[in-house]
């Protein structure tokens, strides 16, 4: 009857808020490792906590191995680079067109950094993108959904969850300063802002490696 579907609809939700609760501290671990440019100890702690993870999911497996290679081009490790772009980098040329479009492209962009002096430095090109932090939060964001969906949650709806959580803390506060303080708002003032064009990218200083 309806009680019983309740209380199964409980159990389920009290079963994913102990799989959010419990994985918790390993994800904000491999978090802070990828944000902090060690994606071996990342790899190395994700198959401690969630065995053959990354193994199963050749998505998460591309992201992983372009972030090593980027951050050897970070260091000036070219020559390491190159090695590593040569063992590891060449298996997932034909994997990489089965992935969604999004990742197409994303292997040759990545091997060609080390073509360009300062990469990191080029503003507003794809070359400084994949540099930046923000491309490190993107790997780190792939693989916390990886896990999540590992455990049986959607990522979506776990976010959700925070959202909502966000908000009801947000109005919990302004209602104790009786209604004073802004209104919730998701996106700063930076974001409603247009993105400007992005310059054309400056031309390599030698011809484009290929993996």
């Amino acid at each position: 009857g309806g009680t019983e579907g309740g209380k199964e609809a409980a159990s389920l939700e009290a079963a994913r808020e102990a799989a959010l609760s419990s994985s918790m501290r390993a994800r904000r671990r491999l978090r802070q490792l990828l944000l902090a440019g060690d994606v071996a100890g990342a790899s190395e702690e994700c198959e401690v906590h969630f065995p053959k993870l990354i193994e199963r999911n050749a998505e998460l497996r591309l992201l992983l191995c372009c972030q090593s290679y980027i951050e050897l081009v970070r260091e000036g490790k070219l020559l390491e680079a190159v090695a590593y772009a040569r063992d590891h980098l060449a298996a997932h040329r034909e994997a990489e067109s089965l992935l969604p479009p999004m990742y197409h492209g994303l292997l040759h962009e990545v091997v060609a950094l080390i073509a360009y002096p300062d990469p990191a430095a080029m503003t507003g090109t794809p070359q400084a993108r994949l540099m930046g932090r923000q491309h490190r939060e993107r790997v780190a964001e792939v693989l916390n959904g990886t896990v999540l969906r590992e455990l049986g949650l959607d990522p979506a709806c776990a976010l959700e969850r925070l959202l909502r959580q966000l908000v009801a803390t947000h109005v919990a506060i302004r209602d104790a300063n009786l209604g004073c303080g802004e209104g919730f708002r998701l996106l700063g003032e930076a974001a409603a802002q247009p993105i400007a064009a992005q310059p054309i990218a400056a031309q390599p200083i030698a011809s484009q490696s290929e993996v």
